[in-house]
C-alpha cells in the first residue's frame, strides 16, 4: 500500500511540475501583435512548426511565421501600434520584438520569405527596425511604406517617409530628401535600383479597386467577426481599430465591430486618384493626408493616398471655418474643425481591401482643403511668412502665436525652414519649435523634424510629421499638417493644419 501511495504522490507531483513548467513556458511567449483583419486561409506557423487558424483578436507571438494563402489576407497590429498588411501568399516571420519595458533594449526583426506586405511603421524607432529578405534588408526613417517579392524581383514602394534599402550590391534612400520613392532589387548582388513609378507588381495589388469587391465578402467577414468570441477579461488585451491606424495611437478604448452593410458607401473610396482638391485631417488619430472634395461646405470626405483611411465630418460640430484666395482670385482654400467635445461624432473609415469599417473619433478633428499648384516653378526660390490661417491644440490647450518661416529653392527642390506656435495661454502652456528640411516632388513636400534642434518649452527633443502642398497658380502660398511629440514625453504632443503664403 505504502508503494503505490508513494508512486501516486510522485505521479501526482510531475503532473504539477509539467504543469507549471507548462505554464511558465507559454506565460514567458512574448506577445508581439493582435489580429484586426482576417479574410480568406490566415495562419500562423510557431517555432514548433504547430500550426494554428488566425481570425481577428488573435495573439501574436514572437517567433511566428504568419502565412495568407493564396486568396487570403491578414492585417495585424504590433504593440507599438505599427499595422502589417499581408498580401496573399505571403510568409512573413517575426525573428525578434521587444517594446515597452526599456527602450534601450526595443528591437523590431521580421523576415519577408516571399509575397509581400504593406505597413505604417511604429513607435520603435528607425535605429532598432529592419526588415530582411533575401535580395536586400530594409530599414525605416519613419514611414509607411510597401515590399513585394514577385517573380524573381523585389520592389519597394514609399508612400510617407523615407526607406533605406541596402544589400551587397549598395544601397539607396527613398522618400524623404531622395530622389525616387520606388525601387527595383534583383539579387543581393545587385544594387537596388530606383524608379520614378510605381512598379506593376505594386499597383496589381496595393490600390484595391473596392469596385471589385461584393457584398458577399462583407457578410463573410461579419460572419467570421460574429462567430470570433472573446472573454470579457481578455478586452484588456484588444486593440481597437481606431488605435491602430498610426504611429500616434488613439486614447480611446471603445471596440469597433465592422459596420452593417450599407451604413458606409464604398463607393467613397472610388474617388478618382486626381481630384481638384487635396486635404489634411488631424487630430488625436494621428495624420490624414490626400484626395478630397473641396470643403466649402465645411464637411469635405478626405481620403488619405494610402487609400486606406478617410476621414468625415459624421454629428460632429462644425467650428472656425474659414476660406481664403492665395492668388488674387484663382484659388481658394478652405479650413475648420470638426469639435466632438461632446462625444465620438467625427468618423474614420478605414478599407481593408474594400470591406470599409468605421469609427467615432473623440478628440477635435482640423481640416484644410486646396487646389495644389498644377505648374510648379522649376527655378527660383521663394519665402513663406505670412500666415493666413492655422488651427490646431496640443498639451495645455489650443494653438496661438503661430509662425512659419520657410525657404524653397525650386531648382534644387528643397525646403527648409522653422515652425513655431504655443498650446494653451499662461501656466500650463507649452512653447513648441519645429527646425525643419525637406525635398519638393510635383506640388508636395515631405520634411523631416530636426530632433537636434526643435524641442517643446526649450530643452525637450520632439519628433513628428509635417507635410504640405503647394497651393496658388504660381505656388504663392503653401497649405498643410503637422502632428508633433516630444520624444521623452510622449504625454506632451500638438496637431494642426496652416496655411501660410507668401
Amino acid at each position: 500500500m505504502n508503494v503505490l501511495i508513494n508512486r501516486f504522490i510522485l505521479t501526482l507531483m510531475f503532473v504539477l511540475v509539467t504543469n507549471v513548467m507548462t505554464s511558465s513556458i507559454a506565460h514567458a511567449r512574448s506577445q508581439a501583435a493582435i489580429v484586426i483583419v482576417s479574410t480568406g486561409d490566415f495562419y500562423a506557423v510557431n517555432k514548433s512548426k504547430h500550426k494554428r487558424s488566425l481570425s481577428r483578436r488573435s495573439k501574436i507571438y514572437v517567433g511566428d511565421t504568419l502565412v495568407t494563402g493564396d486568396k487570403g489576407r491578414g492585417q495585424v497590429r504590433f504593440v507599438d501600434g505599427a499595422i502589417i498588411s499581408l498580401r496573399p501568399d505571403t510568409k512573413l516571420r517575426i525573428d525578434d520584438y521587444r517594446y515597452g519595458n526599456n527602450k534601450a533594449n526595443e528591437n523590431s526583426v521580421m523576415t519577408l520569405i516571399k509575397g509581400g506586405f504593406r505597413t505604417i511603421t511604429g513607435a520603435i524607432g528607425k535605429e532598432n527596425y529592419k526588415v530582411i529578405s533575401s535580395m536586400a534588408t530594409i530599414g525605416i526613417r519613419g514611414t509607411h511604406y510597401e515590399a513585394v517579392m514577385a517573380d524573381g524581383q523585389m520592389y519597394v514602394a514609399l508612400w510617407d517617409g523615407g526607406v533605406t534599402i541596402k544589400n551587397n550590391g549598395g544601397e539607396i534612400d527613398l522618400g524623404l530628401g531622395a530622389s525616387y520613392d520606388f525601387a527595383q532589387i534583383s539579387s543581393k548582388e545587385d544594387s537596388p535600383k530606383g524608379l520614378s513609378n510605381p512598379p506593376a507588381a505594386i499597383l496589381n495589388d496595393s490600390q484595391p479597386n473596392v469596385a471589385t469587391e461584393t457584398s458577399k465578402a462583407t457578410k463573410t467577414n461579419q460572419k467570421n467577426d460574429g462567430t470570433s468570441q472573446i472573454a470579457d477579461s481578455d478586452m484588456a488585451d484588444e486593440t481597437t481599430l481606431a488605435e491602430s491606424v498610426s504611429v500616434l495611437s488613439l486614447t480611446e478604448d471603445t471596440f469597433i465591430d465592422p459596420v452593417s452593410e450599407g451604413t458606409i458607401n464604398s463607393d467613397m473610396f472610388k474617388l478618382k486618384d486626381t481630384l481638384d482638391f487635396v486635404g489634411f485631417a488631424t487630430g488625436n488619430f494621428g495624420f490624414v493626408y490626400g484626395d478630397s472634395t473641396s470643403g466649402a461646405d465645411g464637411s469635405p470626405f478626405i481620403k488619405d493616398r494610402t487609400l486606406l483611411y478617410a476621414v468625415l465630418q459624421g454629428n460632429a460640430t462644425l467650428v472656425n471655418t474659414g476660406s481664403a484666395s492665395v492668388d488674387g482670385g484663382n484659388t481658394s482654400v478652405y479650413w475648420g474643425a470638426w469639435d466632438n467635445s461632446s462625444g465620438t461624432a467625427s468618423t474614420l473609415i478605414y478599407d481593408p481591401d474594400g470591406t470599409p469599417t468605421e469609427t467615432g473619433l473623440a478628440s477635435t478633428i482640423y481640416w484644410i482643403t486646396m487646389n495644389p499648384t498644377q505648374n510648379m516653378p522649376t527655378t527660383g526660390t521663394k519665402t513663406y511668412t505670412n500666415v493666413v490661417a492655422a488651427l490646431g491644440s496640443g498639451t495645455g490647450g489650443d494653438l496661438n502665436g503661430f509662425s512659419f518661416n520657410a525657404s524653397v529653392d525650386f531648382a534644387s527642390a528643397s525646403i527648409n525652414g522653422q515652425m513655431g506656435f504655443d498650446t494653451g495661454t499662461g501656466v500650463g502652456a507649452n512653447t513648441w519649435y519645429v527646425d525643419f528640411t525637406g525635398s519638393v516632388r510635383d506640388s508636395k513636400f515631405d520634411v523631416a523634424v530636426n530632433t537636434i534642434t526643435s524641442n517643446v518649452n526649450g530643452g525637450t527633443p520632439i519628433d513628428g510629421d509635417i507635410a504640405a502642398v503647394f497651393t496658388g497658380t504660381n505656388a504663392e502660398a503653401v497649405g498643410g499638417g503637422f502632428n508633433l511629440k516630444a520624444i521623452t514625453s510622449p504625454s506632451l504632443e500638438a496637431q494642426g493644419v496652416f496655411v501660410v503664403s507668401q
